[in-house]
């Protein structure tokens, strides 16, 4: 998108790890007490989601992502309204589960902005 930064495939192609880091690591732990949730090394996890997103055609990363994405979402839709409020630490950091879940939404916004902005300045040069 700009020198130095993502491709549109490595920005939606690092969002398929997270949603299954989320899935596997994260959801399932969420609302038993005292479960000790740990940081992933982000970088890390950034870094390879980027490179095997390169080596896959675009088709694929989206299929990736939209499939991912949606177990996610019908995996959230499980959480009865009341567990939103339940407090639990990652590391030293402690939120509730809707904070947490709401910084996975400003995530994910920041990267869908970054996308549109490419998007509406390709749309505007001279094809």
């Amino acid at each position: 998108m700009e020198k130095s930064k993502w491709s549109v495939c490595e920005i939606v192609g690092h969002l398929i790890p997270w949603d299954k880091f989320i899935l596997e690591k994260r959801l399932p732990y969420l609302l038993i007490p005292n479960s000790v949730l740990v940081k992933p090394n982000v970088q890390q996890m950034n870094s390879r989601a980027a490179f095997e997103s390169l080596n896959m055609m675009k088709e694929e990363v989206i299929k990736q992502f939209s499939q991912t994405r949606l177990k996610l979402v019908n995996e959230m839709k499980k959480i009865p309204a009341e567990e939103f409020n339940k407090v639990f630490s990652i590391g030293a950091s402690v939120l509730t589960v809707a904070e947490y879940f709401n910084g996975l939404i400003e995530h994910d916004l920041h990267h869908f902005q970054q996308i549109n902005v490419f998007l509406y300045k390709f749309d505007g040069m001279e094809h």
